[in-house]
């Protein structure tokens, strides 16, 4: 077997494989490189509308935290630059913890400020608007031209979540030019469900 070594060697993976892999986005590099792969599935959320887990514009609009498929379904869940935003974002990964098959890994990235406890900048109140815990920040977003509310911002803490979960979790911190993998802030986390 050949290494899959950068986004460019993606489509050489046989459309065949026997892998079923869930990336929660449906256009950048990386849907474009695994696109073809016929346990493939995407999704974006569009937001809190009638059709969620329903396809909106031939795409799947999904919350994390009511994820629509079944149990022990998946042997991949990538998620990258999404927790971040999402308000509850444990309830998300414990949905994506029931999804994953046994000894299958969720492989994400998320803003990651290392030791001491997540820092969380906004929260849902019990009446649906969300409160500010810290002056309002927002990430570029493809679907919403007005970016994307930041709710936290993680921890160590969410490290030792994930292993409460049922997690093994393992770090990668590289920065590496020539995989296009710049500034300081990179890290990908392997979360594979024991």
């Amino acid at each position: 077997k050949s290494k899959i070594r950068s986004f460019n060697c993606l489509h050489k993976i046989p459309n065949n494989i026997n892998i079923d892999i869930y990336n929660v986005e449906s256009n950048g590099a990386l849907h474009e490189g695994l696109k073809h792969i016929n346990n493939y599935v995407c999704s974006e959320y569009f937001g809190p509308v009638d059709i969620i887990g329903k396809e909106l514009n031939g795409i799947l609009n999904i919350d994390l935290r009511e994820i629509p498929f079944k149990e022990n379904n998946f042997d991949f869940v990538i998620t990258t630059e999404v927790f971040e935003h999402v308000p509850e974002p444990y309830k998300g990964f414990e949905e994506i913890h029931r999804v994953l098959k046994k000894g299958g890994s969720h492989i994400f990235t998320v803003p990651y400020k290392g030791h001491g406890k997540d820092e969380v900048k906004a929260i849902i109140g019990e009446d649906g608007e969300i409160i500010h815990l810290a002056p309002p920040e927002y990430h570029g977003d493809p679907i919403r031209g007005e970016g994307i509310l930041v709710y936290t911002i993680f921890a160590e803490e969410m490290q030792e979540k994930l292993k409460e979960m049922g997690f093994n979790v393992k770090v990668n911190h590289t920065r590496n030019p020539i995989w296009g993998i710049l500034g300081d802030n990179n890290y990908v986390f392997i979360a594979t469900k024991l």
